[in-house]
């Protein structure tokens, strides 16, 4: 699915922001703004880091928190 995207996002010129932004969407199947444990599921990997991605530790991870899915090198916005 990831390597479909990629090709999609070279194709099209999209940035990686947007591929991001299509991601964090897809997963987020109930569109709360937010992707709980069960449809964390849908991708092992991201199953299995679950709980190290969940900064809050509130059982859903948000676009941020995503984002060290996406990006694991840079630090999680601690909001201060």
């Amino acid at each position: 699915m990831k390597t479909k995207l990629a090709l999609l996002v070279l194709l099209a010129g999209i940035s990686s922001v947007a591929l991001s932004e299509m991601e964090f969407k897809e997963f987020d199947a109930n569109t709360d703004g937010f992707i709980d444990q069960e449809e964390a599921a849908a991708l092992a990997p991201l199953a299995e880091v679950f709980s190290d991605l969940d900064q809050s530790k509130d059982g859903k991870l948000s676009e941020e928190e995503f984002e060290q899915f996406e990006n694991p090198a840079e630090p999680p916005d601690k909001g201060g």
